[in-house]
C-alpha cells in the first residue's frame, strides 16, 4: 500500500494516520514542506517515534522517543505548516516501549488543540517579549517553571521556548504563573522595539547611586566589570538581560554583607528591579 499526495492541514494526516491504524500497516509515513520533514514511525498500529530536521525543534532531538514531543511536533505542525506533502512507505520499524496507539495519540493531542492552539498562535504570531521583572524564588515553583525562566533570562525567543522543551502545555503554564506572579512582563512590540528594547542610562546611574550606599566608591567599578564580562555598554542594556546583569553584579558582593539588616545581595536586587521598573 503507498499514499502519496499533497495536504493543507493537519486532519489530512488525521485521516492517513487511522486508515493506517485500521489496516495495521507498518513503515514510516513522510511528511515534507519546503524546508522541513517529519518521519512518523508506525508499527502494530502504535506511534513508535517522530523524527524531525526542523531547526526549530533541534532541542527536542534528544526526547523523540516520548509521546510528549510527538505532540510538541502536531503542534508545531498545525501552527506553522499549511500546504505539504506526505507519502507512506512500508518497511520493518523497531518498537519502542513508549510507543502508544494512534488512536489514543490522536485522541489526547486534539483534546490538547483545542485547549492551548489559540494560546500558542497569539505567542508565535505576534511580535511578542518577554521581559524579566523580578527574582524567582526556588521554592514556590517546579523544575518546568525555573527552566522557563532561565531561557528568558537568556533571552531566548518565545518560539523557541514554547518549543525547546516538553511539555508544551507545562509550559504555557508556567509563562502564565510566572506572569501572574509578577517576575516577568510580557509585551506586543513592533519588531524594531523587540530587538532593541534597553534600560535607560539614567536609571543605570540611579542604581550605581544606590549600590555606591552599600559598596562605596567601588560601586561604578562593579557596574563596569559586570558590562565587560556581559560585553554590554551602560549605555544599551537589553532589557532581557537585566536578571543576568544583576545576578552578575551582586555575585561580586560577599555573601554575608548586610545593609540596613538585610543581606546586602537580596537589597541589591530589590532595588534594582524597583529602579529599571517597566522600562
Amino acid at each position: 500500500m503507498a499514499f502519496t499526495g499533497k495536504a493543507k492541514s493537519i486532519e489530512e494526516v488525521f485521516d492517513i494516520l487511522q486508515i493506517i491504524e485500521n489496516q495495521n500497516k507498518e513503515g514510516n509515513l513522510l511528511l515534507n514542506s519546503e524546508k522541513e520533514n517529519f518521519t512518523i514511525k508506525i508499527k502494530k498500529r502504535n506511534i513508535q517515534k517522530i523524527e524531525t530536521n526542523s531547526k526549530n525543534l533541534k532541542k527536542l532531538k534528544d526526547k523523540e522517543n516520548i509521546p510528549e514531543t510527538w505532540k510538541s511536533y502536531f503542534h508545531y505542525i498545525n501552527i506553522e505548516w499549511q500546504n505539504f506533502y506526505f507519502n507512506f512507505e512500508e518497511n520493518n520499524i523497531n518498537e519502542n516501549q513508549n510507543s502508544i496507539p494512534i488512536s489514543h495519540f490522536l485522541l489526547n493531542f486534539c483534546t490538547e488543540r483545542d485547549e492551548i492552539s489559540h494560546i500558542i498562535k497569539k505567542l508565535t504570531k505576534n511580535p511578542i517579549g518577554l521581559t524579566i521583572r523580578g527574582e524567582l524564588k526556588e521554592e514556590k515553583f517546579d523544575t518546568v517553571d525555573l527552566w522557563v525562566y532561565g531561557e528568558i533570562i537568556k533571552g531566548t525567543p518565545i518560539k523557541e521556548i514554547i518549543f525547546g522543551n516538553i511539555p508544551l502545555k507545562g509550559i504555557l503554564k508556567s509563562i502564565n504563573k510566572l506572569f501572574k506572579a509578577g517576575l516577568i512582563e510580557v509585551e506586543i512590540l513592533s519588531k524594531k522595539e523587540t530587538n532593541n528594547k534597553t534600560i535607560d542610562f539614567d536609571k543605570i546611574e540611579k542604581f550605581e547611586e544606590f549600590l555606591a550606599k552599600i559598596v562605596g566608591p567601588v560601586a561604578g567599578l562593579l557596574i563596569f566589570e559586570t558590562l565587560e564580562e556581559l560585553n554590554l555598554s551602560n549605555e544599551k542594556i537589553p532589557v532581557n538581560k537585566a536578571q543576568i546583569f544583576i545576578e552578575t553584579v551582586v555575585n561580586k558582593i560577599p555573601e554575608d554583607c548586610l545593609f540596613e539588616g538585610d543581606l546586602c545581595t537580596k537589597t541589591i536586587k530589590e532595588k534594582f528591579f524597583e529602579i529599571i521598573g517597566r522600562n
